[in-house]
């Protein structure tokens, strides 16, 4: 097979094999990821800076969380826990509607 390049025929070989073009997309990969990382992590701190500017709050503000109450309120877990059946029961039937070849 050629391809006509500028009225030049330049035949295509494939000596690349399916193993090879795996192995270099993932050094490829590799190499961007590599160089990319450092670019990435400042643009992360850069948005982040600004999300903090946009809000209008000062560094003061965005501390560690802490506990509100006192004492928090408790959770009845008999009234809650008869909910965990039915949602399992849905996303069953769910599921099994959806893909009609599934067991």
């Amino acid at each position: 097979m050629c391809v006509s390049v500028c009225q030049v025929n330049v035949p295509l070989t494939q000596d690349f094999s399916d193993a090879t073009i795996v192995s270099l997309s993932a050094q490829v990969t590799a190499i961007l990821t590599f160089f990319l990382a450092r670019n990435l992590r400042i643009a992360r701190e850069r948005a982040w800076d600004q999300t903090l500017t946009s809000r209008g709050k000062g560094p003061e503000f965005w501390q560690p969380y802490v506990e509100e109450w006192a004492a928090p309120p408790q959770v009845d877990e008999k009234s809650w826990a008869g909910l965990e059946g039915v949602k399992g029961w849905a996303t069953t039937f769910a599921l099994k509607r959806s893909m009609p070849y599934s067991g």
